[in-house]
């Protein structure tokens, strides 16, 4: 989620003898507790969560909505309630609470700065915030925090950086400050990228994901000594290398995330030095289209949780909790119950591995948080409370978010005898008799004993700052799709005028001065959509060697968006041409102009830390305008070969007007934005003519964008904050290759085809078809 400011002035919560229960030793180690976190003081429309709980059980992080019904976040502490970060806040705004140390004594955060940019700051109570700068350019370039070492001594994240901007992983320490931790690329790339998610118990191990020399995002791994590594993909990654780091043991030696295998499915993973990325593998073969993710791992790395698809799932959704150690493989941890729905999600687990939270469907088909322990499996934590002493008959325990080091304090949320979400702490403790495993480092490779530390999971029914982040920046490009109609138009009617309505022989023989056509068109984005385009028109023979046309046209894209989203376009619109071939030699000539409106229907689709991902909706419109011109020269070193090689210049502008989102949980109201995109071409075209009837023609171009861009999503999330998404960057160079052929099938009639395929272009159709059928007259 996106927070403002927290607030002083939090209620008080109950008496010091909570603390003392939840702190207590093996005195008070059967006693159960729950205690409610409470809200924001003046909340019209009271809701509150709690997310990260410290490895000791002594403080959490709470989320909820102010007096001004903006989200926040304080933390909480029984027998204190909530508590605001107090001190300087040197100018930040818009705070999030990202992780938070094992003692509950440091707290991680991004914040908006007084530049207006995002930056990671850390918050002691005996010294208050301390802002944690970037690698690059303080003006321009943003930092995001991720997560803190144990010991509060050391952060992860990632920042803009010194060359050209490039968003780059990054450790923090005191005596050191923020130093960048590099790229799986070299210098020569592109396009660089990384970004540490996951860090050892002291900081020395940092683990998350880059962009490659492939330009594929690939996990790594990095300490002192070593700096960054690449650890690959499963079985080699399929067509479509992918894999991300997510997890690390204690001493940074296992490391668990998520990666493509060889049958380019998604699955969870586990990487030691020794025995480098092994695939979990899915309960019981992942059904129809299988997935499995990790959510956490034990602090000797022996025991992997997560959720996975399993043999009923119809999708590629990871529906069921697992449980991963090295002897017994993927175990599913099965529902607490189901009548339509049956979902399990683990949430947290404990150092040991021994206890797992996180929340499942009911035979009621809502939701309930459970407890998983090796002793008694899935059990529902309200009834396992309730069965204890406590009861919580007016309480819907929904969902659990993590775990104390132990494995006895839990906290979460659910809904209170008022009917609000409402965060809570249970004390759930153990036997007596500690269930104490071996702490091992490597599980293929047992050595040296380390201090344990728990794994935690962002709240469920929350947007993470990330997580919004990569939401706009997918919207961005929204208008795009609108751009790529006016440049397929303008290219529609250069297909016409040199296919269909050229000044052919048999034309120019005959006293016909009439072309009428019909044309289709067809582009696709490689495995992200489509655009369909019809038009009909008429071209008039002004000479000999002039053609002047006009044609009207409806289309429609469909462009997929992350995590399914949706972009549809729907178009209508005009171009006009004229086209000048001076002979079978010499000087030829084209321009064309179109405008067109647009009608978007928008799906955005986000993770909010639940079992399946939300969206919000909305529909705009638009408009988009283009104009082009082109000169060449015709050579024919025979009499049926034209070599003719040409110089274009083309402009196109797209918009989307503001417009307002409804349902999800975070909706967002737009402001209206624009794109833009001025490009030359300098290239070669090849016609010859086999016969009378056939022509077959080839052209290839280099494409230079010369301006142009896309404007920055702006606008308010709805409630909370105003948003404006990173600065994004249009390819400038890329290369065009085109097929084409015209079929004369009587001296009135004829058909004609083309295909173009994009090479080095993104955000925009990579290939395009191009079919007509033509009457003169």
């Amino acid at each position: 989620m996106l927070c403002t400011p927290s607030r002083g002035g939090f209620r008080l919560a109950k008496t010091a003898l909570g603390l003392s229960l939840l702190l207590s030793s093996s005195a008070y180690a059967q006693d159960y507790i729950f205690d409610p976190m409470g809200f924001f003081p003046g909340a019209s429309t009271p809701h509150s969560r709690a997310w990260k709980l410290s490895h000791d059980g002594s403080t959490a992080i709470l989320a909820g909505l102010n007096d001004r019904s903006e989200f926040e976040y304080a933390l909480w502490t029984p027998g204190q309630g909530l508590q605001s970060l107090t001190g300087d806040r040197q100018g930040l705004t818009q705070l999030t609470l990202d992780s938070i140390s094992g003692d509950g004594a440091t707290i991680l955060g991004t914040g908006r700065n007084a530049m207006g940019k995002n930056e990671a700051f850390i918050w002691r109570a005996d010294s208050g915030y301390q802002l944690l700068g970037v690698l690059g350019d303080p003006l321009v370039e943003d930092s995001h925090a991720s997560v803190i070492s144990n010991d509060g001594q050391a952060v992860a994240g990632y920042s803009g950086n010194a060359m050209g901007g490039y968003m780059e992983a990054f450790r923090w320490t005191e005596s050191r400050g923020m130093e960048g931790l590099g790229f799986l690329t070299d210098s020569t790339q592109p396009l660089r990228f990384s970004q540490a998610i996951a860090i050892d118990e002291t900081g020395d191990t940092l683990v998350g994901y880059s962009l490659n020399s492939d330009a594929y995002y690939e996990a790594f791994r990095w300490t002192e000594n070593s700096g960054i590594k690449g650890l690959g993909f499963i079985n080699g990654g399929g067509t479509a290398p992918s894999s991300m780091a997510l997890f690390v043991s204690h001493d940074g030696r296992v490391v668990s995330g998520v990666s493509n295998n060889d049958r380019d499915l998604s699955e969870a993973f586990v990487w030691t030095e020794n025995s480098g990325m092994k695939g979990l593998g899915f309960i019981d073969g992942g059904g129809l289209m299988p997935k499995s993710i990790p959510v956490a791992i034990s602090a000797d790395g022996r025991v992997i949780v997560g959720a996975s698809s399993n043999s009923t799932t119809q999708d590629d959704s990871p529906v069921e909790s697992f449980r991963w150690t090295e002897e017994s493989g993927m175990v599913g941890l099965g529902f607490l119950g189901g009548n339509t729905i049956h979902v399990s999600q683990a949430r947290a687990l404990s150092a040991d591995g021994s206890t797992i939270v996180g929340l499942s469907s009911t035979d009621q088909d809502t939701a309930a948080a459970y407890i998983w322990r090796e002793e008694f499996g899935m059990i529902s934590i309200q009834d396992f409370l309730a069965s204890n002493g406590i009861n919580l008959d007016s309480w819907a325990l929904e969902d659990a978010s993590s775990i104390s080091g132990n494995g006895e304090v839990v906290v979460g949320m659910g809904t209170n005898p008022d009917g609000y979400a409402e965060g809570w702490m249970a004390r759930i403790p153990k036997p007596e008799t500690p269930i104490s495993p071996p702490i091992i480092t490597d599980p293929t490779d047992p050595t040296t004993p380390i201090d344990p530390d728990p794994e935690v999971t962002p709240p469920p029914g929350f947007i993470s700052i990330n997580e919004l982040n990569r939401s706009l920046s997918d919207m961005t490009y929204v208008p795009m799709a609108g751009l790529s109609v006016a440049q397929g138009a303008l290219q529609d009617q250069r297909f016409i005028a040199a296919q269909q309505c050229d000044s052919d022989r048999l034309w120019n023989e005959s006293d016909k001065r009439y072309c009428s056509f019909i044309t289709g068109s067809g582009e696709f984005w490689r495995g992200d959509g489509s655009l369909g385009r019809g038009s009909v028109g008429l071209a008039v023979r002004l000479s000999p060697s002039l053609t002047l046309g006009a044609s009207a046209y409806l289309g429609r894209s469909d462009v997929d968006l992350r995590l399914n989203g949706k972009n549809k376009v729907d178009s209508y619109g005009s171009a006009l041409f004229v086209n000048y071939t001076r002979g079978d030699e010499g000087l030829s000539a084209f321009g064309a102009v179109t405008a067109n409106h647009l009608d978007y229907d928008i799906r955005r689709n986000y993770g909010n830390n639940t079992q399946l991902n939300t969206y919000s909706d909305g529909d705009s419109k638009g408009y988009s305008l283009g104009a082009l011109a082109r000169l060449g020269w015709t050579f024919r070193p025979v009499a049926d070969v034209a070599v003719i090689p040409f110089a274009e210049v083309n402009w196109a502008r797209a918009t989307i007007d503001g417009y307002r989102e409804s349902n999800g949980t975070f909706p967002i109201d737009y402001d209206g934005r624009s794109a833009d995109e001025t490009d030359s071409r300098l290239g070669g075209e090849l016609r010859y003519a086999i016969n009378n009837q056939l022509n077959v023609n080839a052209s290839a171009a280099w494409v230079h964008r010369l301006s142009g861009g896309v404007d920055r999503v702006s606008g308010e999330l709805i409630g909370v904050a105003d948003i404006q998404s990173d600065k994004v960057d249009l390819p400038t160079d890329w290369s065009e290759v085109t097929l084409g052929m015209s079929y004369q099938l009587t001296s009135d009639m004829g058909i004609s085809a083309a295909a173009t395929s994009t090479i080095g272009r993104s955000y925009q159709p990579d290939t395009s078809i191009r079919a007509g059928f033509t009457f003169k007259f």
